[in-house]
This record gives structure tokens, C-alpha cells and sequence, in this order.
């Protein structure tokens, strides 16, 4: 879960902490302390990559290390999937193209010519 939610349109770190629970002692409730917000708050508890503020003078305003592991989440399993059907897809005719041409050696037209005079 990122650390991180938008309170009126700037982000803002947020807490987790985990208690027990009041009527089940064997569990652990997740708790997430919203912070105090006037318009809106947003928040995303799934994998999420929050770019930094593009503020001047701000060093981590160049940092896209979080946005280049978002691609790289994405693209490679995307390039390895178009690797093994474009590979399958030349083992399929290659195999259907030796299929096919040892078939059509076999089916093709075979013209007897008998000699009626050198017959035995």
C-alpha cells in the first residue's frame, strides 16, 4: 500500500498501523489515519506511483525511477507475450509448410506411359 494521498490536490504521507481487534482478539484491523482535509481526499490502496511535485528547488523532482518500475511492470510481461506468439506462430508454418509440401509431393500427378511394342 503506498504511503501517500492527495488532501485538496497535494500529496500528503499517510499512516497505517495495524490493532488488535476489540471483538476478536485473534485479529488485526488495518488502520489508516486520513489526514484533516478541507475539499477532498483521495486515496489508492492499490500499487500506485505518485510523481513528485515539479516544485523549483525540489531534488526529487528529476527521481522518475517510480514511473520507469510502472512501465517495466507492464511492458515486459507485454514483450515476453508478443515474443511467444510471434516464436509459436513460425513453428506453426514452418511445421504446416513441410506438411504441406510433403503432401503435395505425394498427391501430385503420376503419368504411366506403356510401349505396346517393347512389352513384354
Amino acid at each position: 500500500m503506498i504511503g501517500y494521498g492527495t488532501v485538496d490536490g497535494v500529496n500528503t504521507p499517510v499512516s497505517f498501523s495495524l490493532d488488535q481487534n476489540q471483538t476478536d482478539p485473534g485479529l488485526l484491523a488495518l488502520v489508516l489515519d486520513i489526514p484533516h482535509f478541507s475539499s477532498s481526499f483521495q486515496y489508492d490502496p492499490d500499487f500506485s506511483v505518485v510523481l513528485p511535485s515539479q516544485q523549483p528547488g525540489d531534488p526529487s523532482a528529476t527521481d522518475l525511477l517510480p514511473l520507469l518500475s510502472l512501465i517495466a511492470l507492464v511492458f515486459i510481461p507485454a514483450t515476453l507475450v508478443a515474443i511467444a506468439v510471434v516464436v509459436a506462430f513460425l513453428v506453426w508454418a514452418r511445421r504446416w509448410h513441410i506438411l504441406w509440401t510433403t503432401r503435395k509431393g505425394l498427391t501430385g500427378n503420376v503419368t504411366l506411359r506403356v510401349d505396346r511394342d517393347n512389352a513384354l
